[in-house]
């Protein structure tokens, strides 16, 4: 349960205080016992979903069994606490649960969350592990007030958030120039649409229909007229295109083949700037051209810097003299430098730099300063910067529980920002092998755990997005924390101890714990990826990111790490599987170079390098792979009208066979027991929705 300091509901003329565990009507307290506050406090932070009595229950009472006339009895205490029998309140959803319909307004010092139908609980439920990138708004406050060194100001006191849909399925978002709509991306199973939402009449046209492709860059033309996307291959997520079309809907046409990055219009609309990646250089070309997709050239390239997966944004200046973009620049630590570009010339100066990740900078209509997302290791979320121009000075804007990522748009005026706000959960589940129909959830609470392996005496590790890591019977019940490596990420059982990664301010460590999570030994550290581990425990794989990536192994008990091979294709796309019997490693590649290449595969290479034993096309996003048990294929997530199952692909050739059965929801992570008898997932869902941030000037 939420429940931080400061927080207030506000619903009809009642307020619910969860710093003093108060519910007032029109300024008067209302008894309420213990467990029917938290039960009153769980439905309103879901405000507008279905809560289900189990839901409930587990939030109640996680440590206890109860009967359900329980849980009827405290909420019939709390619909006659709110007033008669309570119905404008609290709907009953027959057979299943509740659901608060009352219209909710949540405060956090003096910034207020406003909409018209229900609040947000908003929990961060990605790392940067995972493909791709969700922007996660919490419902908290506490904000600094700033004034600007020279014309403009930003008052984040007064600022409101406010939800501006509510079908739980946006990836990307931007806002027009004058700040009346917004267009965005929808997802409808495992494919993405496009649709207009007018602010005022909360009205939406679908204006491209879903395909099987995902969205990373939406941009209104500065007369509003049209909107430029950049949209991935349908056979490769990895390989994208810059599109453009009227913004009523029409037809599409297709400006560039191999984009990486949104697009940003001169201030008088006539050309645009975006970024394309040169992975086998790790090089990035800044490129400006007309808005009709002639004149097309670079205007820069910047070396020594990430091509992974797509790039933030580059932000074209209101004097139209500048271009300033975020790039991740290897090194030891890695940097992340945002570069300003004269656009005569293409002359490039560091503006600012950290070891922080940056999300996509945007302008105040100045020109003096930009706005940012800058990632707070510490607080494991990202808060918005001001950098002055052109001193480059930072200033934080925020302080709070918030996480600002991309996208992020500004309308013209500066007074209203659009963003994604996502809230998920996922918890660990054990099966009693891979068709099992039925399996018990072994964690609970709103922690998203992303990260499954078994631990040396038979239970089970997690990771939560915290970076903590968690053990927990295979049976359930009480979580405990497993040693004290911060940031941690990609677990992995290594004979009788544990690999991970710890992720530190620009730079990734590998360590080794002991059975019980004590002894941390470093044994590398770098741009690594997908650590694993030979099933005798005496050797450790990863990858380096910066290209040509390459496969590494070292003894577990630490040395010197010599190349085992280059990684194929032109990128990795998932996580290092070494065999059972030892003899293999296995990782999913894209081949991205232009044209986009048939999809991704799947290589098997001996572990000691040398000539790829097999290599298998697989469809583009699956998540993966982990060696079936037996050691005779490969499995790995795959993604279908909404719905997560685990496939395998046969060693010896053959189709690819679906294996679990599920009909519902997402999975996030698989393992198997040591044993290769238990089957365990983290399963859980996401929702994300366009808000607005408005009332900055």
């Amino acid at each position: 349960m939420r429940g931080q300091t400061g927080y207030l509901y506000e619903f009809g003329p009642f307020s619910l205080n969860t710093q003093e565990r108060l519910l007032t009507q029109n300024g008067k307290p209302v008894p309420l016992a213990s467990k029917t506050f938290e039960a009153l406090l769980f439905l309103v932070q879901n405000a507008g979903h279905l809560v289900t009595k189990d839901d409930l229950i587990k939030e109640l009472w996680s440590d206890t069994f109860v009967e359900e006339a329980n849980l009827a009895k405290h909420i019939s205490l709390l619909r006659k606490a709110l007033g008669g029998d309570g119905q404008e309140y609290i709907e009953t959803v027959p057979k299943y649960g509740y659901r608060f319909v009352s219209a909710v307004r949540e405060r956090y010092g003096v910034a207020t969350i406003e909409e018209d139908a229900r609040p947000f609980t908003a929990r961060r439920w990605s790392s940067w592990l995972a493909i791709g990138l969700l922007a996660i708004l919490a419902g908290a406050f506490g904000v600094h007030r700033w004034v600007l060194p020279a014309r403009g100001r930003l008052d984040l006191q007064s600022m409101q958030i406010r939800r501006l849909t509510n079908n739980g399925s946006v990836t990307d978002v931007a806002i027009s120039p004058e700040g009346r709509s917004v267009v965005y991306a929808r997802r409808d199973g495992e494919k993405e649409g496009l649709w207009l939402r007018e602010v005022a009449s909360r009205s939406d046209i679908q204006i491209l229909r879903p395909e099987s492709v995902s969205y990373h860059g939406l941009t209104f033309s500065p007369d509003g007229n049209f909107v430029y996307f950049v949209r991935t291959d349908p056979n490769d997520p990895f390989f994208k295109y810059l599109f453009v079309m009227p913004t009523q809907g029409g037809s599409i046409r297709k400006l560039f083949t191999d984009v990486d990055s949104p697009v940003s219009f001169s201030p008088d609309g006539r050309r645009f700037a975006y970024e394309r990646c040169i992975a086998s250089q790790n090089q990035i070309d800044v490129r400006v051209a007309n808005a009709d997709g002639t004149g097309d050239g670079a205007l820069a390239t910047i070396p020594n810097v990430s091509c992974f997966m797509y790039q933030s944004g580059i932000s074209w200046s209101p004097d139209g003299l500048t271009l300033v973009t975020p790039l991740k620049h290897f090194g030891q630590p890695a940097r992340w430098v945002l570069h300003a570009l004269a656009v005569a010339g293409g002359i490039d100066r560091e503006l600012y730099s950290t070891t922080n990740g940056l999300g996509r900078p945007v302008w105040l209509p100045e020109g003096d300063a930009l706005l940012l997302s800058q990632y707070d290791d510490a607080a494991h979320r990202g808060q918005l910067w001001t950098i002055s121009y052109p001193s480059g000075k930072a200033r934080r804007l925020t302080n709070d529980l918030n996480d600002y990522d991309t996208p992020l748009d500004m309308a013209r005026d500066g007074d209203t920002l659009a963003s994604v706000a996502s809230s998920g959960i996922a918890n660990v589940w054990v099966f009693p092998g891979i068709e099992a129909t039925y399996g018990h959830q072994i964690t609970s609470g709103n922690l998203f755990m992303f990260n499954v392996t078994p631990s040396p005496d038979g239970r089970v590790l997690s990771t939560s997005v915290d970076g903590t890591v968690w053990v927990t019977s295979a049976e359930g019940g009480q979580r405990s924390t497993f040693g004290t490596v911060p940031n941690a990420g990609w677990l992995t059982l290594c004979g009788g101890r544990v690999l991970l990664a710890s992720f530190g301010p620009g730079v990734v460590s590998l360590m080794r714990l002991d059975a019980d999570g004590s002894n941390a030994v470093k044994l590398a550290t770098g741009s690594l990826w997908s650590p694993a581990c030979s099933p005798d425990g005496r050797f450790v794989f990863y990858v380096t990111e910066d290209s040509p990536q390459k496969i590494w192994r070292m003894p577990i008990e630490g040395g010197t790490a010599t190349q085992v091979a280059d990684i194929l294709g032109d990128d990795i796309c998932g996580r290092l599987s070494v065999s059972p019997n030892g003899q293999y490693v296995a990782y999913p590649y894209s081949r991205y170079t232009s044209p986009a290449g048939p999809g991704w595969s799947l290589a098997v290479i001996p572990v000691a390098g040398g000539t790829p034993l097999k290599t298998f096309n697989v469809p583009a996003g699956v998540s993966g792979p982990r060696w079936s048990p037996s050691g005779n294929g490969l499995q790995y997530l795959l993604t279908r009208e909404g719905t997560t199952n685990i496939w395998e692909h046969p060693l010896n050739g053959g189709k690819a066979k679906q294996l679990t059965k599920f009909s519902s929801g997402r999975i996030f992570d698989f393992n198997w027991s040591a044993d290769g008898k238990q089957l365990l997932l983290i399963r859980g869902e996401v929702t994300s929705d366009v808000v607005l941030l408005s009332k900055l000037r």
